[in-house]
């Protein structure tokens, strides 16, 4: 039944999720040394790139979980206050934390988008070649990430004849479709496609255009599939969909008009001043 328990290794407690998060990080930082090798990228701009897409990531993830559990923190702190007598900061603090403390993977990927291209412009480079390194590991850890999701029992599908016994915490156990699984196989064919056309050089500097081509739209039709009320609903429209629509809809602009999209990813360079006689 899932969710499985921790595993333990060395006598440390540790979470599947955790587990497959190192791991899947393990690997991403492999193919990630290979490609910058590949296009002799080695250089210490990488390394202050990857911290600030880490930190990116990270910033990015809670802000957008925060976002989705705006309306449950309104109404506990309303009903905090109207209870004189139980209203304490560290209660506040408690909820607050509740609410903040989860990780949303498209806030996360905006969010390491975004310190890519700040960091690429406010040091000189070009913003595409240096995202052709790190799209192909955007894919390749969210299909960890998934396996971890299934494993610690979150992010479950629909109820289904067809999937796994799923155990909630009050100990109802319902079947499940494997929705984390689905992805995690999406994921990992949309990595190896990807992949493949950075070995071969085929869309370069286009890298970033086929991922959000291709990965919104299986965001979009797999969360028909998800069981869970955790990640925010507007509308007929789940939040993650709602981002998928406006990123596919990026990808198309970017496809037939990229000159709207120049001021991101080709940054007017400065002519420099003549003197005049």
């Amino acid at each position: 039944m899932i969710p499985y328990p921790d595993f333990n290794i060395f006598g440390i407690e540790v979470s599947a999720y955790s587990l497959c998060s190192v791991v899947g990080m393990l690997i991403c930082v492999a193919v990630f040394y290979y490609m910058a090798r590949r296009r002799n990228m080695l250089k210490g701009d990488l390394v202050y790139m990857s911290l600030a897409a880490i930190v990116g990531m990270i910033i990015g993830a809670h802000i957008l979980f925060g976002i989705t559990r705006l309306g449950n923190m309104i109404r506990q702190l309303q009903a905090l206050s109207s209870n004189k007598t139980s209203s304490s900061f560290d209660t506040i603090t408690d909820i607050i934390m509740e609410n903040w403390n989860g990780m949303v993977f498209y806030g996360g990927l905006i969010g390491a988008m975004v310190a890519i291209i700040v960091y690429t412009r406010k040091t000189k480079l070009p913003v595409l070649e240096h995202m052709d390194l790190y799209v192909p590991i955007f894919p390749l850890f969210h299909t960890f990430g998934r396996i971890g999701c299934f494993l610690a029992g979150c992010c479950y599908g629909i109820e289904s004849d067809f999937g796994y016994a799923h155990t909630h915490s009050n100990g109802v156990v319902v079947n499940r479709f494997p929705v984390q699984l689905l992805e995690a196989g999406l994921n990992f064919l949309l990595f190896l496609v990807i992949f493949i056309c950075f070995i071969k050089g085929i869309r370069k500097g286009r890298l970033l255009q086929i991922y959000l081509l291709v990965y919104p739209v299986i965001r979009f039709c797999d969360e028909f599939l998800r069981g869970d009320a955790i990640r925010g609903k507007f509308l007929i429209f789940s939040t993650s969909q709602w981002i998928s629509i406006i990123l596919f809809i990026i990808a198309i602009i970017w496809l037939i008009r990229p000159q709207w999209l120049r001021p991101i990813f080709y940054p007017r360079r400065k002519r420099p001043k003549t003197d005049r006689e």
